[in-house]
């Protein structure tokens, strides 16, 4: 079976998978966890991995970034927990750009310019915190 709940997903448990074995999917316990996204394009310019989850009364966004820098970049901040609820004054646009502030320039090169790699990763990010957000939304009506 490919699908392993996250207490269980260790690197033992990884072992039990045979080689060339597709890992389809990953629980999260809706309790901490808001959402978690990872893009990947068979010819990338941009490619992350995002993920939000509740600690005490704050959200954990996390955002990494592998294609289009020379290393892997990220950035982690602490919204206010309340940032996902209905009525919330801060939006996806705001999540968005302060996450994705404190990266470096991503590089140009043949398959895109710095500046495309950057206007596209902010707005697959902000495409995605709406997706978290409404996701959240519908699970309290």
């Amino acid at each position: 079976d490919s699908n392993l709940a996250t207490q269980e997903l260790g690197v033992e448990r990884l072992a039990e998978l045979p080689p060339g074995a597709l890992l389809t999917s990953i629980a999260l316990p809706r309790a901490k966890w808001v959402g978690f996204v990872v893009r990947l394009e068979w010819k990338p310019i941009v490619a992350f991995a995002l993920s939000f989850h509740r600690e005490q009364e704050e959200l954990i966004g996390r955002l990494a970034v592998g294609c289009g820098y020379p290393t892997p970049v990220g950035s982690t901040l602490r919204f206010d927990r309340g940032v996902i609820e209905r009525g919330s004054r801060e939006t996806a646009a705001d999540m968005t750009e302060q996450l994705c502030s404190s990266l470096p320039a991503p590089r140009t090169d043949w398959r895109a310019s710095s500046e495309y790699r950057n206007h596209l990763l902010r707005v697959l990010v902000r495409r995605e915190i709406e997706r978290m957000r409404a996701r959240e939304l519908a699970l309290e009506t």
